[in-house]
C-alpha cells in the first residue's frame, strides 16, 4: 500500500480515508454471527482511527491544508473549520467504538460511520482541490 501524500507533501498515513471507509463498510456488512466479524470490525475501526488522525494532522498543520487555505484561499476557512470539526467528532466516535462491546446495533453504527467517513473524505478532497485552483481557474 502506498503512502498517501498531502497537499504539502506530508505523509498522511498508509490508508486513505476512502479506503478506510470501504474497509469499515465491508466489516459492517459481514454477518455479526460469524467468527471473523468482531476481528474485522475492530481492525477496520483501528484503521479508520489512524486514517482520521492523519487526515486531521494534515488539515490542521500550518504546512498542510490549513496553511494553503489561510494564505492562498482565506474564503475557504469556514469550510475548513467545518471539516475539522466533523473529523474531530468522527475521531471521538472511532475512539469510543474501539472500546465498545459489540451489541446488535454496533454493526449498524459502523455502517453509518463508514458513510460519514466517506462524506468527510469527499469534502476533504474537494476542499484541497479548490484551495489549489488559482482564482483564474487555471491549475
Amino acid at each position: 500500500m502506498a503512502v498517501v501524500e498531502s497537499v504539502a507533501g506530508r505523509a498522511m498515513g498508509r490508508v486513505s480515508l476512502f479506503e478506510a471507509a470501504q474497509r469499515l463498510q465491508e466489516a459492517a456488512s459481514l454477518p455479526t454471527t460469524s467468527d471473523r466479524w468482531l476481528a474485522e470490525a475492530q481492525a477496520a475501526v483501528r484503521n479508520c482511527t489512524l486514517a482520521v488522525e492523519a487526515a486531521l494532522d494534515n488539515l490542521t498543520a500550518p504546512d498542510g491544508l490549513r496553511g494553503e487555505v489561510q494564505f492562498g484561499e482565506p474564503r475557504l476557512i469556514p469550510a475548513l473549520e467545518r471539516l475539522e470539526a466533523a473529523m474531530a467528532t468522527m475521531l471521538l466516535e472511532f475512539w469510543q467504538a474501539k472500546t465498545r462491546r459489540p451489541t446488535p446495533d454496533f454493526a449498524q453504527r459502523l455502517g453509518l460511520l463508514a458513510i460519514a467517513l466517506r462524506a468527510a473524505a469527499t469534502d476533504a478532497f474537494e476542499l484541497a482541490h479548490e484551495a489549489l485552483i488559482s482564482p483564474s481557474g487555471e491549475e
